[in-house]
């Protein structure tokens, strides 16, 4: 059954027509989610909510393979944990009934392996991604109390600020121990891995607290382990450099893809026209691809001329502009 309306209750049943009749078999009663569900390779099924210009996953990742079908090593032992520099998981206190309330638990080389732990047509949020979150929900003294589900189910007293306003419901699924391999704080912290790179060791962490309502950022080693929290992939960010070496029938333009968002650049470039709105149908030059700056010349312009141009870059989800900028050409 196709084309049937989001977050609607529909009542269905099955029949059958002979030469007699039709007869009706029961009604069964279906309610159809906001958004389609989505999966990940093993199968579990997860639900998104939308903050700001961002979706988010409703619950924390639990695949036990990466994207590609490989699994991610399953380790239990507190004294192999610490050192396993490869990526691995487990359930919260190695217990599989946490699965489905916390998620797993990764080391951060799970976040850095290029096979990717994330479901199709979504990512492990970068740094900035989480701030973008943080700064539309408030701000660091803010956007924790959003975040959190409310009540002390999950997280112990006092809960400080939880409202759950955003929709993101987080839940304190603790950190596994680097030295230790031991599950502290389960009930206090939730700490979220980012994508962002620290240092050679390390990854960004977001963290967010039983007894305040602030989402912090700090680094962590990649022999911890924490949740992940997925984001879906959007086109790419990019921006328009200024044009220079600007002369009668020709210009250098460019721009910076800084963000791939998730799905890989196959194209960028810039796009111009003598209207203040160009896009790929007018003339446009391809340059480059992949997360880069990149410029050109761009030629067989009119001379005394004022032209609109804006870089582009594309991925699976779409096109993504800069933002215009103009220029005018010399006299011959």
């Amino acid at each position: 059954m196709n084309g049937l309306v989001p977050q609607t209750t529909y009542y269905i049943r099955a029949y059958a027509v002979n030469g007699i009749g039709v007869s009706y078999g029961n009604t069964l009663v279906v309610t159809t989610p906001l958004v389609d569900p989505i999966y990940d390779i093993d199968g579990n099924e997860y639900h998104s909510v939308t903050i700001g210009t961002q979706t988010w996953m409703l619950e924390n990742l639990k695949t036990t393979r990466y994207r590609n079908g490989d699994a991610v090593n399953y380790v239990t032992d507190n004294s192999t944990w610490p050192y396993t520099g490869y990526g691995a998981y487990s359930w919260v206190n190695n217990d599989l009934t946490n699965k489905n309330v916390y998620g797993a638990i990764y080391n951060g080389y799970t976040v850095r392996d290029s096979r990717n732990i994330a479901p199709d047509g979504w990512h492990v949020p970068s740094t900035s991604e989480w701030l973008v979150l943080i700064a539309y929900l408030g701000g660091e003294s803010a956007a924790g109390g959003k975040l959190k589900e409310v009540g002390t189910v999950h997280w112990n007293t006092p809960n400080t600020n939880a409202t759950n306003s955003s929709g993101f419901t987080a839940l304190p699924e603790g950190q596994r121990h680097m030295y230790t391999g031991a599950y502290n704080n389960i009930g206090y912290n939730a700490y979220y891995w980012t994508s962002t790179l620290y240092d050679s060791y390390s990854n960004d962490q977001i963290i967010l607290f039983n007894n305040s309502g602030n989402a912090s950022k700090s680094s962590c080693s990649n022999s911890y382990g924490n949740a992940i929290r997925c984001i879906k992939n959007t086109i790419p960010t990019i921006t328009t450099s200024a044009p220079s070496s600007v002369y009668a029938n020709s210009a250098i333009c460019g721009g910076n893809v800084s963000s791939d968002n998730g799905d890989a650049i196959t194209e960028s470039g810039v796009c111009w026209s003598t209207t203040s709105l160009p896009t790929i149908s007018n003339s446009k030059i391809a340059i480059s691809s992949g997360v880069s700056n990149f410029s050109s010349t761009i030629t067989g312009l009119l001379p005394a001329t004022t032209y609109y141009v804006r870089a582009y870059a594309v991925n699976k989800q779409g096109v993504a502009y800069g933002s215009v900028v103009s220029f005018t050409t010399a006299l011959p």
